[in-house]
């Protein structure tokens, strides 16, 4: 990765609302809406297509289905919710994208954390 595209990587990340990050951190959450389309003809005889929407970022799966088998699916994304070109090639770390994400959430230095993770964090500690 050159310095011009990790540049130009962390100015995108700057941009992303909290709901991009959300999905690019705990993937997408499909099911706020569904839609079907009605039965058409292809090479695999009757199929059926359905769209799912993200109920965070707006994204949408595309399905084709035949007998309930998916058999093609593709996706679209809202404007700025890709990278752009120029900033970093390749796969990028999730763990940025949850850095980023972190900030948007107020720390409460008083709530005790959930069981589970205290005792995460306790074991933490003790190494």
């Amino acid at each position: 990765m050159t310095k011009a595209e990790d540049v130009a990587f962390k100015e995108w990340l700057e941009t992303l609302p909290e709901e991009f990050l959300a999905c690019r951190d705990v993937r997408h959450a499909w099911g706020g809406e569904n839609r079907f389309w009605s039965l058409q003809t292809s090479k695999y005889g009757l199929v059926r297509g359905r769209v799912l929407v993200c109920a965070r970022c707006g994204a949408m799966k595309h399905q084709v289905m035949h007998q309930g088998i998916i058999i093609k699916s593709s996706m679209s994304y809202p404007s700025d919710y890709t990278k752009p070109a120029h900033a970093t090639p390749g796969r990028v770390n999730s763990a940025e994208f949850r850095e980023r994400l972190s900030l948007f959430t107020p720390i409460d230095s008083k709530a005790a954390p959930l069981p589970a993770l205290a005792k995460m964090l306790e074991r933490l500690k003790a190494k």
